[in-house]
């Protein structure tokens, strides 16, 4: 099995300034499973980044600040929140505990994820059905 590229969550949208912004259509359609376990890990970043960014702009802090109070490095945590680098699984967690959302954690859904995606587009994923037809 070949390991999955790196990739950067921020360029599956059309528009990389959307980030922090985006609606459905402004992200790519995926053409593959790749693609679309990439996408829909993508768009959970994108929001619990922005819901980081503005609590802490409601807060009156910074992410420096935040990078130091839950010890990781500044650098790292930018680069994460501008969706240069993905988050993983653990990471998720922990900015959802972080956002108060850990009584419910939220798992990304590929099924509302992908459903803002035209049918016709989904089907152009070929080669990956439920095989027991």
């Amino acid at each position: 099995m070949v390991p999955t590229p790196r990739y950067r969550p921020v360029d599956l949208l059309k528009d990389s300034r959307r980030w922090g912004q985006a609606r459905p259509q402004d992200w790519r359609p995926p053409t593959d499973p790749d693609e679309a376990s990439r996408l829909v890990v993508s768009i959970e970043q994108e929001r619990l980044s922005t819901a980081i960014r503005r609590r802490l702009d409601a807060d009156g802090r910074s992410v420096p600040q935040l990078a130091e109070a839950v010890g990781v490095g500044y650098r790292h945590l930018l680069a994460k929140l501008k969706g240069e680098i993905p988050l993983r699984a653990d990471e998720f967690v922990t900015w959802q505990w972080l956002l108060g959302e850990h009584r419910g954690l939220r798992v990304p859904k590929a099924d509302v994820a992908l459903g803002n995606f035209t049918p016709s587009r989904r089907a152009q994923m070929t080669g990956w059905r439920w095989p027991f037809t």
